[in-house]
């Protein structure tokens, strides 16, 4: 009958339109996963022997499109009283054990001041797929005097002398695409759809009874 191939028609161009829709959300998707990943964790800053908790140190770790990697570092002290006078932070592959030297850090910040601090921190390529381990230490002063100074470190580990370690994991952290990759993806996918389409147009309706 007529109406049975007008149905087969319809229904050919339905199942074509399901596949656009498919396509251009898969698109989106890897689109989407073109950006670097982030992940981000949050640990107290603690001072002295006691350990007493006065602000708190964001650290996150993004994987660039020239695949290095930069770490962004944001200390924020909170009614202590206190204000940074320097930062110096440490990078490693393994947790560290014990108190480093600040001037032997590979990333050093003096002559600050104020109760915020944020940097990005670029630490190459040497680290991708593997966790980073970082020492934060600050140097705090009193806002009311500065001759009064203390040592503080983002995630702080009891030991003698105090010392501070924090490690972030790159799982789920840094599986970006890339743009490239992305785009390359998106073309397959079209031209997956253009054989679709070219072989929806081709195949025959089938006989129609009259």
């Amino acid at each position: 009958m007529i109406d049975t191939a007008r149905k087969t028609t319809k229904n050919r161009k339905t199942t074509r339109k399901r596949w656009l829709g498919t396509v251009m959300l898969a698109a989106l998707a890897v689109a989407a996963t073109a950006a670097p990943a982030l992940a981000a964790t949050t640990v107290p800053i603690r001072e002295g022997n006691n350990g007493d908790t006065i602000g708190s140190a964001t650290v996150s770790r993004t994987l660039l499109g020239d695949g290095t990697e930069a770490v962004q570092v944001d200390l924020d002290i909170t009614g202590s009283g206190e204000q940074f006078a320097d930062v110096h932070v440490c990078v490693d592959d393994v947790p560290f054990t014990s108190r480093m030297t600040p001037g032997l850090c590979e990333f050093g910040y003096t002559g600050l001041s104020g109760t915020t601090f944020s940097e990005t921190l670029d630490i190459g390529s040497g680290y991708v797929g593997q966790q980073v381990c970082l020492q934060i230490q600050s140097a705090v002063v009193s806002e009311a005097d500065a001759t009064l100074t203390n040592t503080a470190f983002a995630s702080w580990q009891e030991g003698q002398p105090f010392f501070g370690s924090l490690c972030l994991d790159p799982d789920g952290s840094e599986v970006p695409v890339g743009t490239w990759g992305a785009l390359g993806l998106a073309g397959m996918l079209a031209v997956a759809l253009g054989v679709v389409l070219v072989k929806g147009r081709r195949s025959p309706a089938g006989p129609v009874r009259v």
